[in-house]
Formats: structure tokens, C-alpha cells, sequence
């Protein structure tokens, strides 16, 4: 799959999340998402990765649970998760700026 087909998937994706109930096409009015929507939503995912990221830690300290289930690695995998899709949407903020950006006359 090419960076771009990435991109644009991965910015789908962010979209339906980030508006959930409304799909493409939806209303004669709907707009795509501005560079600026991916940036709040990128300052949004990075917080929920340092959230995660920060429980992660307290649970390694206490050490697995009495189910043996580590939550420790399963904080970190979803702060890895949060963090690249925050990456992701700065990707897109950062080209959709470029995109809209107006050309020099």
C-alpha cells in the first residue's frame, strides 16, 4: 500500500472516529475535515498516549495481576497505538496545509 493510500486511510479512519454518526456524503453540507480539526485530534491522541503511557508505569510497578494478566504491556500498546495515530494525524494536518496553502502569483 503507498504512503499515500496510508495516509488517506488512515485519515478516514480519524475522521469516523472523531465524528461518529456521520459518513461521507451524509448532508449537502458536510465538509471534509480542516488541517486544523487533524491537529486538535493529534493534541488529543498524544494526550490519551501519555495518559496511558502513565498508568502503564504504575501498573509495572505493582506487577501483573492476580489473573497473570499484564496491564502494564497493555497500557504501553495502547499508548503506542494513540501515539502513532497521533503522528498519523499530524501527517495529514501537515498536508492538508500544504494543499490548501494558497500558490504564489
Amino acid at each position: 500500500m503507498s504512503t499515500l493510500s496510508k495516509l488517506a486511510l488512515t485519515a478516514t479512519l480519524l475522521f469516523a472516529f472523531a465524528n461518529p454518526g456521520t459518513s461521507e456524503g451524509a448532508e449537502a453540507g458536510d465538509t471534509a475535515p480542516t488541517a486544523a480539526e487533524y491537529r486538535d485530534e493529534a493534541a488529543a491522541l498524544s494526550q490519551k498516549a501519555a495518559t496511558h503511557r502513565s498508568m502503564g508505569a504504575r501498573y509495572r510497578n505493582r506487577g501483573p495481576g492476580q489473573d497473570g494478566y499484564d496491564m502494564a504491556k497493555h497500557c504501553e500498546s495502547l499508548a503506542a497505538n494513540y501515539e502513532k495515530a497521533a503522528k498519523d494525524a499530524r501527517a495529514i494536518a501537515e498536508a492538508l496545509s500544504k494543499a490548501t496553502a494558497p500558490t504564489p502569483r
